[in-house]
Parts: structure tokens; sequence; C-alpha cells
């Protein structure tokens, strides 16, 4: 089932409360650049997906005035310096996982597809040694409650 939301709306189902959220970021499919909105969401109000998302004050201003989130997904991936609006750099996913006062920084949006100049594991690498970030095993499912530091897999 997809449906479609605005920013700042909610559905709820089976107990589970989903938000959309704004991001920035820029829609960009063939003709219709920028007809559709780009958003990152929440569940449940503790854990926040960024999406394809760049650090901006005022749109976490936004996040923070609606959500206290636990557990942060954050975008690190996929940065250059020709498309600084797009996708976080390793150094502004730390600053927004601090800016959104999470308790857990878990970085996605790497190692999936080469777009960037940089090496796929790269972001991962910059970011393994902060506090509090968990970087997971890809294809290892890990439940949210048993998440801690583990050794560097890349």
């Amino acid at each position: 089932m997809v449906t479609e939301m605005d920013w700042y709306q909610e559905i709820k189902e089976n107990g589970v409360k989903i938000q959309l959220l704004p991001a920035r970021h820029q829609s960009n499919r063939f003709a219709d650049q920028n007809k559709a909105l780009w958003g990152s969401y929440c569940v449940n109000d503790d854990i926040y997906f960024s999406g394809d998302n760049c650090y901006c004050k005022k749109t976490m201003d936004a996040i923070i005035a609606r959500i206290k989130p636990k557990y942060c997904f954050l975008e690190c991936g996929q940065y250059s310096k020709y498309w600084p609006d797009s996708h976080s750099t390793p150094k502004q996913c730390i600053e927004m996982f601090k800016y959104l006062q999470g308790q857990v920084l878990i970085p996605i949006h790497f190692g999936r597809f080469r777009l960037a100049f940089h090496e796929y594991n790269d972001p991962v690498i910059q970011l393994y040694n902060e506090k509090d970030v968990f970087v997971g095993q890809i294809g290892k499912i890990y439940h949210l409650g048993q998440i801690g530091i583990e050794q560097l897999w890349l």
C-alpha cells in the first residue's frame, strides 16, 4: 500500500504512527523535476529516518519542533562539493545528529551505489569512532533495543 502525504501529516496503523517531515533534496526524475514533495519521516516519534537529505538548519528546526528521536537513521554518503544541497558529508551527519539530540546515530545511504567520488565505505570509516554511532553490517538484522558498538566490518 502506498500513501501519499504532505509534510507534517501522519497516519496511524496497528499502533504505529508515521509522520512525514521535511527534507532538503530535490525531486529529479526526468521531465518532472521538483514537482514531487521530498521528505523524511519518523516512526512513533522516536525513530527518525532522514532519507536523502542534507544538513539544513531550517529543516532541522522544523523537525525538532515536532519530535525528539532516540534513533536517528541519517543519510551519509554520495556527497560531493558539486551537490551540497542534496547529500550530507560525515561531518554534516554528525552535526544533524547533535542538533536532533538523538541517542543513537545509524548512518544510511552509503555503500549501495556509486554516485559520488568517494569510496563506498569512506562515510562510515569517518563516522565509526564518533560517540553514539552504530554501523551495522550490511545484510545483518538488528533489533533496536540490542544495538551496541561492534567491530567495524568493512
